[in-house]
C-alpha cells in the first residue's frame, strides 16, 4: 500500500506543479510549492487511513460505527428541528440570548 500511496503522492505533486506553473512560476518553485502543499496532506491522509484500518482490525466494524459512539450517538437523537428553529429566531433577532 505504501508504494501506491507514494506513486499517488508523486503524481499529485507533478499535477500541482503543472497547475502552479500556469501562473508563470518557474518549474523548480512550482514543484517546491506543490510538494509543500501535497506531501503533508498525503502523509496526514495515509496516517489517518492506517489509524482507521487498525481500529477496524482491533474492534471490528462496530469500532468505526459513529452511531455506537456515546458522544456522536447523542447527535442522532438530537432534535435538529428545534435547534434550527432556535438558530433561525436568533439570527432574525427573535432571541437575544441562547437559552
Amino acid at each position: 500500500m505504501a508504494v501506491r500511496g507514494m506513486g499517488l503522492t508523486v503524481c499529485l505533486v507533478v499535477f500541482m506543479a503543472a497547475s502552479f506553473s500556469v501562473f508563470s512560476l518557474v518549474w523548480w518553485f512550482a514543484t517546491a510549492l506543490a510538494a509543500i502543499v501535497v506531501v503533508p496532506t498525503a502523509l496526514l491522509v495515509w496516517w489517518q487511513l492506517g489509524s482507521m484500518l487498525n481500529l477496524l482490525v482491533k474492534g471490528g466494524s462496530q469500532a468505526v460505527n459513529i452511531e455506537s459512539n456515546p458522544v456522536f450517538g447523542a447527535l442522532k437523537q438530537a432534535n435538529f428541528e428545534a435547534i434550527f428553529q432556535r438558530l433561525n429566531l436568533f439570527t432574525q433577532g427573535g432571541l437575544t440570548e441562547v437559552q
